[in-house]
């Protein structure tokens, strides 16, 4: 029996199991993603400074965190740059299950994850205070009990 491998133009290979098949991935002429905060593509291997700034490879200039044009950076600024690759996805920002997502580089989600958990760390801590829960303001220190009867 022969397995027959079903190719649908522009789109990726149904069986790669045959010899010389490939798997393709995406439709040619499809622009690739970018980040939604950013605008960071996926898949290129961008230039970083530890400041944050980054080259934009596109239009030939310095970005800032945020995405906008920011200053070129000198001879001792540019000593410190690092090259990344950049892998986009869809991240859901909210943990409900319903909630929409959106195309965040890796670099934008960790940003967007710090938030999160600062404002977590910052109810949490409320909560324990409101419930007179005396171990996290003691954390890190040795507490002595005199205990009963002493």
């Amino acid at each position: 029996m022969t397995i027959l491998c079903i190719r649908a133009p522009n789109q990726a290979q149904l069986d790669p199991s045959g010899p010389g098949a490939r798997h393709t991935g995406t439709a040619p002429g499809v622009a690739p993603e970018r980040c939604r905060e950013c605008g960071r593509r996926h898949g290129t291997v961008v230039r970083c400074l530890p400041d944050g700034r980054w080259f934009d490879a596109d239009d030939q200039t310095w970005r800032d965190r945020r995405g906008r044009r920011a200053r070129w950076p000198n001879v001792v600024e540019y000593a410190g740059v690092r090259d990344r690759p950049v892998s986009v996805r869809r991240v859901r920002l909210s943990a409900e299950p319903g909630a929409r997502t959106r195309k965040l580089c890796q670099r934008c989600q960790m940003v967007h994850e710090a938030a999160r958990g600062a404002l977590r760390r910052h109810l949490r801590a409320l909560g324990r205070r409101a419930l007179g829960d005396e171990s996290n303001r003691n954390r890190g220190r040795f507490v002595v009990w005199a205990g009963e009867g002493g």
